[in-house]
């Protein structure tokens, strides 16, 4: 077979697997889903998290359910775009949302400065639980399915210094507890995480790699072809 012939089969093959859509405009995920090698594409979903509430709602639910609404209304707005798209190529939607409990209260993105160091500094010398809510549909096989995978992070005596450098340099920003496990490990903060820590970062990747696998999109192909 020529290379021709085969890169031409491998672009027809490719052409036949489900189309993976991020509904979330955050790098952190992408970043995660190119080092599992799923191409995807990325369309942002027109939720606000931070106007809704759980109310007296199971904390760890709550992702979840804002995970759900961001998938919904990703694949809402792709069909109304494209409406005969599904038709042609099954579209999986991923949506997902994290949130933070701490003494049993649930923390999600700060709306300032001044929040995201009273959040962390209520966090440290403690321990605290990451919840990541994950809803994947697909309307061409009116199928949906919902996870949370959690994880436990511990943080170390943070110093005020420590403090000061992570608000001051705005990375708090858009991040539930208002950090990621990633920046706060290479700054060199006291941090232990026992689970899965792409959990904490935004995506289970270990839980959703599985699950994307029996939805039919093959990883290892995908990682040969990755752009990332």
């Amino acid at each position: 077979m020529s290379p021709t012939a085969g890169t031409a089969s491998q672009e027809s093959r490719a052409a036949a697997w489900p189309e993976v859509l991020l509904a979330s405009a955050s790098p952190r995920r992408t970043q995660l889903l190119r080092g599992a090698g799923v191409r995807h594409r990325v369309i942002v979903q027109p939720i606000d998290d931070a106007a809704l509430s759980p109310g007296c709602g199971d904390a760890e639910r709550w992702p979840v359910a804002l995970a759900y609404l961001k998938s919904r209304a990703a694949m809402e707005n792709e069909l109304c775009r494209a409406p005969g798209q599904s038709a042609d190529r099954p579209v999986v939607v991923i949506g997902a949302d994290t949130v933070l409990i701490h003494r049993g209260k649930l923390l999600g993105k700060p709306a300032d400065a001044a929040e995201a160091r009273r959040v962390l500094a209520a966090l440290r010398s403690d321990e605290h639980v990451a919840v990541t809510g994950v809803a994947l549909s697909c309307a061409h096989a009116a199928r949906r399915e919902f996870f949370a995978v959690r994880a436990t992070v511990r943080f170390g005596a943070i110093t005020e210094g420590q403090l000061d450098e992570h608000v001051g340099s705005g990375a708090w920003a858009g991040k539930a507890g208002g950090y990621n496990l990633g920046e706060v490990v290479a700054a060199g903060w006291d941090v232990t995480c026992q689970g899965d820590p792409t959990a904490v970062i935004g995506l289970p990747m270990e839980a959703l790699t599985q699950r994307l696998r029996a939805w039919g999109v093959p990883l290892e192909l995908l990682h040969a072809n990755n752009p990332a």
